[in-house]
């Protein structure tokens, strides 16, 4: 079916909704765990802060029930998006409010209202990741991405330097109510579009049989994400701040909004021509290359760590390496709702369970410990390497073949389908194709 001019305005206001839905979701959470005005006082502060655990658990619970129980979601995610954007505003109040109040103990409400914010947490981000799943090409979201993160970090800055700290409790609620409104027209525009059902004893086999035959592109996408996942826990473990971590507030840390500009400039700059050549070179360096920029940042920020940098330099390349590093993990998320044939939903929500897991264990045992989280570095930008050695050697690896080869040669005919096959999935993969299409493409 041909797609009309009005069907391709309208398919790009909703991505442009997309795209602003994410950047308002990545600007309330940062300004909600890194703002002193969501702390509890220093006198009742434990080690394990309750209402950071009871946020943790809930958004994790929260993704792992709505990924087993995905067609609920699918079905109710519409209708109830105005109930749930009243219940994280509700949430974000009671995290606000816990300690300007003497009815209730402090760590009761904020326990309730992490419970209530990490529910409404999840519930957005797998809302808004969904919609990335057919609509636009790789390279496209790939910028929205870059746009809305980086974005989203100039504005959380400007807010900092600008607002004091008892207003931005009511600048977070506005953002979640703006979110919930942008996130509404997105989907009106762009509509919901799933995978073909599956009968359910077949769904396991099927993702099984689908990593054992993908093609290198695909299989690489599968350890970009776990080493982007595996990043993201580390930076949680290294770059703990407010509500999550205590460690530090940022509305308290003069830190001038020219020097993140200069951030934003500087991961633009690396990101966008980083993710020109992933989104069209799928295979080789190429298709681990973000994975790459990502732990040498890792590296750099231990090295620096160690030698006890200037603070700003350290913030600066920190927040470099963190943008980078979200960037990766959101477009593996897309690519993996495009690879496999599942429900966009069920997707995101099993990625995310487990990533929020892993940073659930890494904040009961090992968060602090800072000579730990150097091994942790080391023992998974290693293994990272030696894998991505191992894929790259197996793709050098000379295939048997006819077509003029001799004995041990790569036969030229045999390179030349292989290298046309190959060039169809990257197309097929980076324009949506059906399996259809992509089929008689191969014919």
């Amino acid at each position: 079916m041909p797609i009309t001019d009005r069907a391709l305005k309208r398919a790009r206001k909703g991505l442009l909704f997309a795209g602003l839905s994410l950047l308002l979701f990545n600007l309330y959470f940062m300004l909600t765990g890194h703002s002193s005005a969501y702390a509890l006082p220093t006198s009742v502060q434990v080690d394990v802060p309750i209402e950071r655990l009871a946020f943790l658990l809930s958004r994790t619970g929260c993704c792992l029930v709505i990924a087993v129980f995905d067609r609920f979601f699918r079905r109710a995610n519409v209708v109830l998006l105005p109930t749930i954007t009243v219940l994280t505003i509700l949430g974000n109040s009671l995290l606000s409010l816990a300690a300007h109040q003497t009815l209730v103990p402090m760590h009761m409400l904020a326990s309730g209202g992490g419970i209530v914010a990490g529910f409404g947490y999840a519930w957005f981000l797998l809302s808004i990741f969904r919609l990335f799943r057919k609509n636009g090409s790789m390279w496209h979201i790939a910028v929205l991405f870059v746009i809305s993160y980086a974005l989203s970090n100039f504005a959380k800055s400007v807010i900092h330097a600008l607002a004091p700290p008892q207003w931005l409790p009511l600048i977070v609620l506005l953002l979640i109510l703006i979110m919930g409104i942008s996130l509404f027209l997105a989907q009106r525009l762009l509509g919901v579009d799933e995978a073909p059902r599956l009968p359910p004893m077949k769904r396991g086999l099927d993702i099984t049989k689908q990593l054992l035959k993908s093609s290198e592109a695909m299989r690489a996408q599968v350890i970009l994400l776990l080493a982007s996942s595996l990043a993201l826990v580390i930076m949680a473990m290294t770059n703990p701040g407010g509500l999550w971590g205590n460690a530090r507030f940022e509305d308290n840390i003069a830190y001038p909004v020219p020097l993140t500009l200069i951030e934003v400039i500087g991961y633009a700059c690396i990101a966008l021509p980083l993710y020109y050549f992933h989104t069209h070179k799928t295979s080789g360096f190429w298709a681990q290359a973000p994975a790459i920029f990502t732990f040498a940042g890792l590296f750099l920020l231990e090295y620096l760590q160690v030698g006890n940098a200037d603070t700003s330099i350290a913030l600066a390349l920190s927040a470099i390496v963190e943008l980078l590093t979200w960037l990766t993990y959101s477009i593996c998320i897309t690519s993996c709702m495009r690879v496999f044939p599942l429900s966009s939903v069920r997707v995101v929500g099993v990625i995310a369970t487990i990533n929020f897991t892993l940073q659930l264990l890494s904040m009961l045992f090992v968060e602090g410990n800072l000579p730990t989280i150097s091994i942790c570095v080391l023992v998974v930008g290693a293994s990272y390497l030696l894998a991505l050695l191992a894929s790259l050697k197996a793709q050098d690896t000379p295939r048997m073949g006819g077509g003029g080869g001799g004995a041990g040669k790569p036969g030229k005919l045999s390179r030349v389908a292989t290298d046309l096959n190959t060039r169809i999935e990257v197309i097929a993969h980076n324009d949506n194709f059906t399996q259809r299409e992509t089929e008689k493409h191969h014919l």
